[in-house]
């Protein structure tokens, strides 16, 4: 086949109308790729041969003096490249990456320019239709090539067969608050807490069911009821995480404010665990941040000289640990329920020293 060397840059320019790929090394992202890809084609197409600056046409003489115009040409340099730069500058391209293969990653990646750029929201549109197609072809033929996976859905159609209509969310959050209301054992409480915990993680509705059944009443009795010992510790535990479950979702938050016991008991626990129970701690200080965000608790929280130095007293106990320092905190924190998912959802502090640090500015304790 016959090849042909093109050194006259306009004929380059009218051919760059397609489609290609380049490799995409890893630690580089595509916006820079593209930018190298770029200045590339702009190195290459100006140290070819490109076109001539344009000629001024310059008219002289007046028509007055009976004498004939002078049309002659003259020397542009508006066109100039010492005036206007370079013939050939990025921003001349329409060039699209269609997919981005990520910063760490290394890969081909495929280039429309010129007037296919165009055509790059349609290769990525068919893309998704490809990858459902090639995820729904990989999970229907998979657990017949892999042993593991064969034994582990299998598993999970015995699982499903004989799952029982007890076992769902809604009859275990049902099942579990009825035997809240009469418990006759610590181990009873903690098996029904910990299925109320469960649910109300996972659920919504759950949240909602025990708003209606008044369970915020009975939780905060149970801890009003609690000491300080080890059993104990654990149903505190996972009553205060039924309390978040619930003070997290917006529907149900209200019930949980509106209750004039809340604070008491929990500044209860924070007197009771606050040096002695990081884990529960972050769980109370979790609570109480959440809390904080009704202006009416926030202000009699401040006015409140026996809560706000029960704070200080913990505040100055943690800054005595040698593992104690400064976090750069955050400017504020949101709270998401356990159902939503995201990189970036926090659902409690899980590190006692940034809770109290966070609590002591958000109500401007002078330390």
């Amino acid at each position: 086949m016959p090849s042909f060397e093109l050194r006259y840059a306009p004929y380059v320019w009218r051919l760059l109308n397609g489609v290609f790929v380049v490799h995409k090394p890893h630690n580089k992202t595509v916006l820079a790729t593209r930018r190298s890809l770029l200045k590339k084609l702009c190195d290459e197409l100006n140290s070819m041969e490109c076109r001539p600056p344009r000629e001024l046409v310059h008219i002289s003489g007046q028509l007055s003096s009976g004498e004939s115009l002078k049309v002659e040409t003259r020397q542009s340099f508006a066109d100039d490249p010492l005036v206007v730069g370079q013939r050939y500058q990025p921003q001349d391209f329409s060039l699209s990456i269609a997919n981005n293969p990520g910063f760490f990653a290394s890969g081909v990646v495929v280039v429309f320019i010129g007037r296919m750029a165009k055509s790059a929201a349609d290769f990525q549109n068919g893309q998704h239709l490809r990858s459902l197609w090639r995820g729904y072809i990989t999970r229907k033929h998979i657990h017949e090539e892999n042993a593991k996976i064969e034994k582990a859905f299998q598993r999970i159609l015995t699982s499903t067969s004989l799952a029982t209509a007890d076992m769902q969310l809604g009859n275990r959050t049902y099942n579990a608050l009825q035997k809240l209301l009469a418990y006759d054992s610590l181990l009873t409480l903690a098996h029904d807490l910990d299925a109320l915990d469960r649910t109300t993680r996972l659920s919504p509705e759950s949240c909602e069911t025990l708003v209606i059944y008044d369970a915020i009443r009975i939780l905060l009795q149970i801890l009003h009821e609690s000491n300080r010992s080890e059993p104990h510790k654990q149903i505190i535990a996972l009553t205060v995480n039924i309390l978040l479950n619930i003070a997290k979702y917006e529907k149900t938050y209200p019930n949980v404010v509106s209750n004039p016991q809340t604070i008491e008991i929990l500044f209860k626990l924070i007197k009771s665990f606050g040096r002695n129970a990081p884990k529960l701690i972050c769980k109370c200080f979790t609570l109480l941040w959440i809390l904080l965000d009704n202006n009416t608790i926030s202000a009699n929280i401040m006015k409140d000289k026996r809560k706000m130095e029960a704070l200080k007293q913990i505040s100055d106990f943690y800054k005595k640990d040698k593992a104690f320092k400064k976090y750069k905190l955050r400017t504020d924190y949101k709270f998401c329920p356990n159902w939503q998912i995201g990189r970036r959802n926090i659902h409690e502090f899980d590190n006692h020293f940034i809770a109290i640090q966070v609590i002591v500015r958000r109500l401007k304790i002078d330390n």
